[in-house]
């Protein structure tokens, strides 16, 4: 079933959006063997667009917001205007790649083309090679972006057709439901919602948190999951809590380093978190919401960090507050659109002194993977920064490693690799207190 409307929620991603940030996703592939030619990329996605005609389409909003956007055919589409291929300078190392990376995901897609764009990037070290997909976030969230990934590498093709976003279906059946039936699941959540309420106050006023230039710093780090799971053996907790962790002393280093004194409530982070339940298993949909919690970056000591993050992401999902956010976001749809849109422009108006960060997890592929029989070797994402939020993180697992992509801005955070030497810390701390 094709949808040619947009959830609130996915409209969202497109009113937020203006000529200094861009809402877009996207995942950085790297891969060994020789670079294919534009021939072999232009095959694969053109056997993409064709079996899904959402790759084709354009959003269009309408007259005064009076309705939501709606997907539409864009006649003449051009693939060749979607795929680009650059080089690395020399050496072709880490930095040039994250350089290059940041370039791209500075540019915002064409409202007027279909929102997607995929690059092929030369030159890297050791002779390998990358390609750049890039999404905008109004046609696929995080999970929905690994999917598509999944599509163009070797292993997903050809694959059927699937929906444009399961997640997107469901929160329009959910819509389409009786007003009273959704009242009564939000009343449902009130535990949930008042510990929303109460967690919307502002947080301390730091230099993490500001207005926003064009341009984009990208870095990125990898780390071996063995050491994340030597850390969960001992400490308990999941992957995310180990996570946050590192991005809580990543967040501590940098305010430290900046002369700024690393308080209690000094950062906050928007976590997005599975809601699935255990009727739901056998569902292909992801169930995801949100919650936000306080990062411990007063403490040094990453024994105690894990362990209050553990503890409030645990309060947090046992409370009602992720399933509140998921109904939240129902609910929304139920708003009429030109309320909607007049919402959310009054809302941009209002500086946003809430979340300070965004960290998003999300699953890549556990087996070895190829595109046009190249083996892939590392997967980078990317997650946009909006609304004063001047670094995000967003992590990918691939095989036995965990791939971090920081997103910073350009323009206020020019000590991004004090932020990634804190990751690192982060880990070896935990790694260390594990052993002892």
């Amino acid at each position: 079933m094709m949808l040619d409307r947009p959830s609130a929620l996915d409209a969202l991603f497109l009113y937020l959006e203006d000529s200094r940030v861009g809402l877009h996703i996207a995942a950085t592939a790297v891969f060994e063997g020789p670079v294919p030619d534009d021939e072999q990329i232009r095959a694969r996605w053109t056997q993409l667009t064709t079996t899904d005609p959402r790759y084709r389409q354009v959003l269009r909003r309408t007259v005064l917001d009076l309705r939501r956007p709606r997907w539409v055919e864009r006649g003449g589409f051009d693939i060749d205007y979607h795929l680009r291929r650059t080089a690395l300078p020399a050496p072709g190392g880490t930095a040039q790649l994250e350089r290059t990376v940041g370039q791209l995901v500075s540019q915002r897609l064409d409202p007027d083309r279909p929102l997607w764009e995929s690059c092929t990037i030369e030159g890297l070290q050791g002779g390998r090679w990358a390609v750049l997909v890039k999404v905008h976030h109004s046609l696929v969230d995080g999970l929905g972006g690994m999917a598509l990934l999944a599509r163009l590498l070797d292993a997903g093709h050809p694959a059927p057709p699937p929906p444009p976003s399961a997640a997107l279906l469901r929160r329009v059946l959910a819509a389409a439901a009786a007003p009273p039936r959704v009242a009564a699941a939000l009343a449902g959540s009130a535990g949930g919602l008042l510990r929303y309420a109460t967690s919307l106050w502002p947080t301390d006023p730091t230099s993490l948190t500001g207005p926003l230039g064009r341009a984009r710093r990208y870095r990125t780090l990898t780390v071996d999951c063995a050491d994340v799971r030597t850390v969960r053996a001992a400490l308990g907790g999941t992957v995310n809590d180990v996570v946050l962790t590192m991005v809580a002393n990543a967040f501590r280093t940098l305010l430290t380093e900046r002369g700024e004194r690393p308080g209690t409530h000094a950062v906050r982070c928007l976590v997005p978190v599975a809601t699935r339940t255990a009727a739901q298993a056998d569902e292909g949909a992801n169930r995801v919401s949100v919650v936000l919690v306080h990062l411990p970056v007063d403490c040094g000591d990453p024994a105690t960090v894990h362990a209050v993050i553990r503890a409030r992401m645990t309060a947090a999902k046992t409370s009602g507050e992720a399933a509140a956010g998921e109904r939240g976001f129902a609910a929304a749809d139920l708003v009429p659109a030109p309320v909607f849109a007049a919402a959310v422009g009054a809302l941009r108006r209002i500086p946003q002194r809430v979340v300070t960060t965004v960290t998003t997890n999300v699953p890549g592929p556990r087996a070895p993977q190829t595109l046009l029989g190249r083996p892939m070797v590392a997967l980078f994402p990317f997650v946009p920064i909006a609304d004063r939020i001047r670094v995000s993180v967003a992590v990918s697992s691939y095989v036995d490693h965990l791939h971090f992509g920081i997103t910073c801005d350009r323009a206020t955070v020019p000590d991004a690799d004090v932020f990634v030497a804190g990751l690192a810390a982060g880990l070896a701390g935990l790694v260390t207190a594990a052993a002892g």
